[in-house]
């Protein structure tokens, strides 16, 4: 498995290389020859499909290039220092698998420079990955198609791989079986490279449908699938596609026909029998979320930007839309560290759960494999006929915003000092939260706080084990408590905020340089804490050197990091569409 695993590192590096082109091209409906090409192969009814249908504009990847320029070499050789370790601890009774040494060289080899050219790949190369039935298939324009099959060949003798060939129709292909039951293969066709994924016993003649012997009667490129979704999103060609979860059920509840029959015979597996009354009720289930979408909204040298979408059935977006709430601020990126909060509608969502809830028990499902639901129902139905506390009903969101994180040292249980952390809490009240605060907190009671919004500095009795002066305000409907530098200053900021009408369920924005050299810090902490001790056999220098490189790997990544990347920040909203999660990732 280990072999098919290293297979399957060269597939991913083509899309790496897809992902890299260097042309700058407009964003259009899908008209591009190449493009449709590739699009022709692919059934109108495929569960899935993600298509990278023009290269990245050349002013991204050039932000990239300095990030991949240094990532490929120094992952080829942790590889190889990786396998140089193993190697050299290695003893008759203990001892690393000389397959994973194998294994780790032969992988550390992708990562060479010319590996693209090795095997016959452009960085401006187009390519679709779909489901033909349901098993997998990847089509990749390739700049010499002719090199392929011998840099495969030449791979397969480096990792020891016995590489068979064949044919199914009029395409000749390569194969690797694994433990006699999954075949990897690999066909060119034309000037395209074909790998699939499916049983080792499926049939010749299934074997050259899947890998596209002829062509599909009705292709996804007839049926606009893709020039739909890309106006529906305004996705970019650059890269979108989406996951059928309708037709992935229907595969099941209607009983699996064509290339997915040929799978289960090949493997063996029974064919599932389901009633009327049980399809008809999975059918409905399975059309609450009939797709998963995802593609690129924007990409140049600033960013990126995408948005995944989970698409509801529109009633069950349009009911589910009172539960998002409205926090001040929350979808504002923030400017430190982290910052991270939700809004929740909580009215909303217990008329929405109780509407829900009330429509199955009224109508409960006939079909014995769901009687679970009938009975969770109605429990739920009981759950929401008991009062809800006051103060769950007046709370509408929160979030925290850690602008730096002091002197935190993770090899060290001390709690940091010069951490700047805000908090925003927001209610339909505050003074309810408050008077609920003084009945448990008698230092809270001894207080005199008011909405005014100005700055109040909390008793140091009630911030157990903080080192630092708290600071609260409040106003109306908004508290504000921060930590650190300014914190008076920020919390009168905060509980000043205007209401806003925006509602979002989410909001998440990271600082990635930032991110990234606090996950090193850690990664450095716990290398650094590893104990090795001396021996005769040489075995600790080897381990110690291996230490000494990888830690320097990591900082030197982190670095690179820091250089390009900015700053990530997602939102989940709900619209008409169902859940919607846009991410906007920002460049230096």
């Amino acid at each position: 498995m280990k072999k098919l695993l290293t297979l399957v590192v060269i597939c991913a590096m083509t899309i790496l290389v897809v992902a890299c082109g260097k042309k700058d091209k407009a964003t259009g409906d899908i008209a591009d020859s190449s493009a449709a090409k590739l699009l022709a192969y692919v059934p109108a009814d495929t569960p899935y499909v993600f298509a990278a249908l023009e290269p990245a504009p050349e002013a991204f990847t050039k932000k990239m290039e300095p990030l991949l320029e240094e990532l490929l070499p120094m992952t080829k050789d942790l590889l190889g220092n990786t396998a140089d370790m193993l190697e050299s601890v290695s003893d008759d009774e203990d001892s690393a698998p000389p397959a994973l040494i194998d294994f780790l060289r032969s992988s550390a080899g992708l990562f060479e420079e010319g590996f693209a050219d090795r095997f016959g790949f452009d960085k401006d190369t187009l390519a679709v990955f779909y489901g033909n039935g349901l098993m997998p298939v990847s089509r990749i324009l390739m700049k010499d198609a002719d090199k392929f099959r011998p840099a495969l060949a030449d791979y397969a003798k480096e990792i020891k791989l016995d590489l068979q060939s064949a044919k199914a129709g009029s395409l000749e292909y390569d194969y690797a079986d694994f433990e006699g039951a999954v075949r990897l293969m690999f066909a060119i066709d034309e000037d395209m490279l074909v790998i699939a994924i499916a049983p080792s016993k499926l049939a010749d003649t299934d074997v050259g449908t899947l890998l596209g012997d002829s062509k599909p009667d009705a292709s996804i490129i007839n049926a606009g699938h893709l020039d739909a979704l890309a106006s529906k999103y305004e996705y970019l060609n650059i890269g979108l596609g989406y996951i059928d979860m309708q037709r992935i059920a229907k595969t099941v509840i209607d009983g699996p026909t064509g290339l997915d029959q040929a799978m289960l015979e090949a493997v063996g597996a029974p064919m599932p029998q389901i009633s009327e009354t049980c399809s008809a009720e999975y059918s409905s289930i399975a059309g609450a979320v009939p797709r998963l979408t995802l593609g690129y909204t924007a990409l140049d040298a600033s960013g990126m930007s995408l948005l995944p979408v989970m698409e509801l059935r529109s009633d069950l977006a349009t009911a589910l839309q009172p539960v998002a709430g409205s926090v001040p601020g929350l979808t504002t990126p923030g400017t430190g560290l982290f910052k991270m909060g939700l809004a929740l509608d909580v009215k909303g969502l217990r008329g929405f759960v109780e509407d829900k809830v009330a429509a199955m028990v009224d109508a409960p499902y006939e079909c014995p494999e769901l009687m679970n639901l009938n009975m969770a129902a109605m429990q739920a139905q009981q759950a929401t006929m008991q009062p809800v506390p006051p103060i769950v009903n007046n709370f509408r969101g929160f979030y925290f915003d850690i602008g730096d994180l002091g002197d935190l040292d993770f090899s060290s249980p001390s709690i940091p000092t010069g951490a700047d952390i805000s908090m925003l809490l927001a209610f339909d009240s505050v003074d309810a939260l408050v008077q609920l605060g003084q009945t448990f907190v008698p230092q809270l009671a001894q207080m005199e706080l008011s909405n005014d919004g100005k700055a109040t500095l909390l008793p140091t009795e009630m911030m157990t084990g903080s080192p630092e002066q708290v600071f609260a305000a409040m106003s109306d409907d908004l508290l504000a408590i921060a930590t650190g530098d300014d914190a008076d200053d920020r919390v009168e900021t905060l509980a000043a905020l205007p209401a806003t009408d925006e509602r979002a369920l989410m909001s998440f924005s990271v600082d990635l340089a930032g991110y990234a050299k606090a996950m090193t810090d850690v990664q450095q902490s716990m290398l650094g804490d590893i104990e090795i001790s001396d021996d005769e056999d040489g075995d600790a220098a080897a381990a110690a050197e291996y230490l000494e490189k990888n830690m320097e790997y990591n900082k030197r990544m982190q670095e690179l990091y820091g250089e390009i990347f900015d700053r990530e920040t997602v939102t989940l909203t709900i619209t008409e569409n169902g859940f919607e999660l846009p991410t906007t990732i920002s460049l230096h």
